[in-house]
Order: C-alpha cells, then sequence, then structure tokens
C-alpha cells in the first residue's frame, strides 16, 4: 500500500467514527442509558465471581482477582468484537445491497466493513470491561512488565479474532445469507472465555482455540498478565495470533471476490 493508500484509509477510519460518534450520541440520554445496560456485564461477572469465591474455593490455580481479570478481558473483548465486526449486521447489511457502493470505491474493503461499526455504540461493553480488568490488575498486584507483556499478546489475539469472524460472517452470507447462527455461536463462546479453558478439557479447548480463536484473544493473554506462562510461549502465542489473522485476512479477501449483491 502506498504512502496515499495508507492516508486515505486512514481518514476514512477516522471520519466513520467521529460520524458515527456523533449519531450514537445525538441521542445522549438514549446513548447514555445503552452504555449504563452494556456495563451490566461486567457487574454480572463481579457479582458472580464474588459469590463463587465466597462459598468455596473458586477454581484452582486461579485466585479471585485472576478470574476477574479474565472475566474483565473477555466483557472487553466482546465489546471491541461487537465493534468492529457484528455478523448479524454484516451479512443484513449485504441482503440489503448497503455493501456495494463501498467496495468500489478505492479504500481497502476490510477496512470499509470495519469502519461502518463505530466503536462508540459498544463504549458501554468496552469500558465496563476494561474498568474490571484493571481493577482486579489492581488487587492481584499485577507487575508492570506483565501488562506490558499483556499488551502485545492481546492486540495479536484480538486481530486473530477479529479476521476469524469477519471469515465466518462472510461465510454466512456466501452459504446461507444469514447470520443467525453466527451470532449464537459467538454468544456461547464469548460466555465460555470467561472461564480458563483448562476446565473445559483438551475438546473445549480445541473449539475454543480452533473453530474461533477466543482463547488467543482472552486465555492467553490473561496467563501472559500474571506469569503464568514463560516468555517463549508468550512469543510463540504472539506469533501463532499474527499469522492466524494474516491467513483471515487473506481469506475473508477471497470470500468478499465472491460476494453478490442481495439488493435489488
Amino acid at each position: 500500500m502506498t504512502g496515499n493508500g495508507f492516508m486515505r484509509n486512514l481518514m476514512l477510519y477516522l471520519n466513520s467514527q467521529k460520524y458515527g460518534f456523533k449519531e450514537f450520541f445525538f441521542y445522549r440520554t438514549q446513548a447514555i442509558s445503552w452504555a449504563i445496560v452494556q456495563a451490566f456485564g461486567s457487574v454480572g461477572t463481579l457479582v458472580f465471581v464474588s459469590v463463587v469465591y465466597s462459598i468455596s474455593s473458586g477454581l484452582p490455580g486461579w485466585g479471585y482477582y485472576q478470574l476477574l481479570a479474565l472475566g474483565g478481558i473477555a466483557q472487553l473483548t466482546g465489546g471491541l468484537l461487537d465493534a468492529f465486526i457484528n455478523p448479524r449486521d454484516l451479512v443484513r447489511i449485504m441482503r440489503n445491497g448497503g455493501l456495494d457502493q463501498f467496495l468500489i470505491k478505492p479504500y481497502n474493503p476490510i477496512l470499509v466493513i470495519i469502519a461502518r461499526n463505530p466503536i462508540v455504540s459498544d463504549i458501554g461493553s468496552i469500558m465496563g470491561g476494561l474498568l474490571l480488568f484493571i481493577y482486579a490488575l489492581y488487587g492481584a498486584r499485577a507487575t508492570i512488565s506483565g501488562v506490558l507483556i499483556f499488551i502485545p499478546t492481546y492486540a495479536a489475539g484480538l486481530a486473530a479474532l477479529v479476521m476469524a469472524v469477519l471469515v465466518l460472517a462472510l461465510l454466512s452470507y456466501v452459504k446461507f445469507k444469514d447470520a443467525g447462527y453466527t451470532t449464537w455461536l459467538m454468544d456461547i463462546m464469548m460466555t465460555a472465555a470467561e472461564y480458563p479453558v483448562t476446565i473445559y478439557g483438551i475438546i473445549g479447548s480445541m473449539i475454543l482455540s480452533v473453530l474461533l480463536p477466543i482463547t488467543f484473544a482472552v486465555f492467553l493473554p490473561a496467563t501472559a498478565v500474571f506469569g503464568y506462562v514463560s516468555y517463549a510461549v508468550v512469543l510463540e502465542t504472539i506469533t501463532v495470533s499474527v499469522a492466524l489473522a494474516v491467513m483471515f485476512y487473506y481469506s475473508s479477501h477471497y470470500l468478499l471476490g465472491k460476494y453478490d449483491s442481495g439488493g435489488g
């Protein structure tokens, strides 16, 4: 991509987010109410984990704040995932021909799809998960080095997950023209990701790592921030996550090449 092409795509994304921000807060009361409702997911996680640790010893190897951090990462990831890629909305837009006008313009089509979703629309889930995660880090006395290791691990895992969900959404459109089952599957898997994947056994861990790389975006970054894994494992995690993101990115381009407008 040339310098001009990069700046053109960057400005598209920034302007889309700016417009989305203004549109979301046009009705301020509704926007604030919706953000509060979204944030209740993190409150629910806090209450549930607190109850579990008040009546039992919790999960082996995971303390109260460590499990809270895992739940916070899952909430944060779910919010960001909806902000970047919402399969149900994407398939609906494609069925109505709403993507056609963008695919003929000189922009990266993947960026166009992502830019259509303003991050601010999921600000409640994002901020709720982030605040829960920060609270858990403080309670667990996490180290600065752990946080610095977490950031690239999480960023790479999130990129892999976003691209994987995009591929799944495009497959849903190409094969079924519907994404109902995709959203249902994602909801189940994101709920499962709030707990250590080790409790699901080998089969469950494989599903959360292969079907959609949720493990790379939630569980492994959580183990990295608390030093549960070695630096070598962290490096391997980042490498695999980047490789998956690239593979899914080019797969999504291939599927977009098979896109037939549903608009009439």
